[in-house]
This record gives C-alpha cells, structure tokens and sequence, in this order.
C-alpha cells in the first residue's frame, strides 16, 4: 500500500523503509506494553529508615533471624 503511487525504481527503498519503521515500531510497543504491565504486576519496594521496627522494610526483614547458639 505505501508504494502504490511510487516509481519503480523508488519503490524497493520505499517498501524497505516502510518494513524498517513497522519493526521498530512494534519492537517499542512492545517494550512499553511490557514495562507497563510489570510495573503495574510488581509490588513497590518499601524503605526502610534507621528508625524503623525490624520487620517494616524490605522482604529480607520478615526471614527468621539465623541462630548462632
């Protein structure tokens, strides 16, 4: 469709530019398709201050402490 009214000779640079911009456009919505989606599926880490109770930070907080007896 896009080399319909073009000349012969223009119209292999034309179907390949074409082909070029339809594969970089559908890399990137791709990518931004799946950014959203995991960022949108993915907790938020919390913070964790120096005031903060043991247990209220990131996940490595909430593992049981190790034993060393």
């Amino acid at each position: 469709m896009a080399t319909v009214q073009l000349d012969t000779a223009e119209a292999g640079v034309a179907s390949a530019a074409y082909n070029t911009v339809q594969q970089v456009g559908a890399a990137f919505g791709t990518a931004l398709l799946k950014s959203i989606a995991t960022s949108v599926t993915t907790p938020a880490p919390t913070r964790r201050t120096a005031n903060s109770p043991p247990g209220s930070g990131s996940r490595g907080d909430r593992l049981s402490p190790a034993r060393h007896e």
